[in-house]
């Protein structure tokens, strides 16, 4: 039997990747009929180790994953910031969320830096060939989470508005000699902890990756805010819990309690209509 994984810590830092990664715009069919669409050479391997470490990973010069799932190949290759959780992504046979690939692209040395966007465009194709991958967006209703203040006007003892001087960086403009970088504007998602100065909006964002259900503002609160939490990260939260269960003070707590204890914000069930990628077919690909 397989023993068990910290599969919160794997989602987690193969979604932070994605993210970083999928930021950049999708590219042009202008762009896309100057580049080249395919890798030169591709490599695709059932992963069968114990191994708990995932990892995905673009460069100008080519595309490697590691004892990766094909849903999270098609999480880097088509999602949006958006497209957080992996309830988003619909369909398929069951091996696509349990079987783990060794999987690379190259493009020959001596072509020119292809970037990032375009690199994603010849991981689809890669998907298409090698495991004949067909899928189609949608837009459903679902369950989902909305982010909410728990009490109006009372926050927490970690959130408080900031005073960093970051939209310069955020919103990718010039603000003259100064202006904050990454290091300090950047909110960071890690096990058990989210840190730095944020939007709701992006905290929603990075909430979705964690519960695995998409998080939606709905707080109202504008600006940028400076958020600490910390709370359970070896298991994945997938419900609410029950306002009526007991913890001791030295078990730590879940995502939900941390953001109404620490933060003063709370997440309710609720329904929207959110963006899916529905898996038309994919096959077990043939290895080399």
């Amino acid at each position: 039997m397989r023993p068990k994984l910290h599969r919160y810590r794997e989602r987690l830092f193969v979604a932070s990747v994605m993210l970083v990664v999928l930021s950049g715009a999708a590219p042009t069919a202008q762009n896309n009929a100057t580049k080249p669409s395919q890798f030169d050479v591709t490599s695709v391997k059932p992963n069968r180790t114990l191994d708990a470490a995932r990892r995905l990973s673009l460069s100008p010069t080519g595309f490697n994953a590691t004892n990766v799932t094909l849903k999270e190949l098609i999480r880097g290759a088509y999602g949006l910031q958006a497209l957080a959780a992996s309830s988003q992504i619909v369909g398929g046979p069951n091996w696509i969320d349990s079987d783990r690939f060794d999987v690379a692209g190259r493009v020959e040395s001596g072509s020119s830096a292809t970037p990032p966007p375009q690199v994603l465009v010849m991981v689809r194709a890669l998907l298409s060939d090698r495991f004949k991958l067909q899928v189609h967006e949608e837009t459903r209703d679902a369950a989902v989470y909305a982010l909410v203040v728990n009490r109006q006007g009372q926050f927490g003892p970690r959130l408080k508005r900031s005073t960093l001087d970051c939209d310069c960086f955020l919103n990718n403009r010039s603000c003259g000699d100064v202006r904050p970088g990454p290091e300090v504007c950047g909110f960071q998602t890690r096990p058990g902890r989210m840190f730095g100065p944020t939007t709701m909006a992006r905290l929603a964002t990075d909430l979705s990756q964690v519960v695995d259900r998409v998080v939606v503002d709905r707080t109202n609160l504008p600006g940028l805010w400076e958020l600490m939490l910390d709370f359970v990260a070896d298991s994945p939260v997938t419900a609410i819990p029950d306002a009526n269960s007991s913890r001791t003070e030295t078990d730590g707590v879940s995502i939900f309690t941390a953001l109404q204890e620490q933060a003063g914000l709370r997440l309710q069930n609720d329904r929207a209509p959110i963006q899916v990628l529905v898996i038309d077919r994919a096959e077990q690909p043939s290895a080399d």
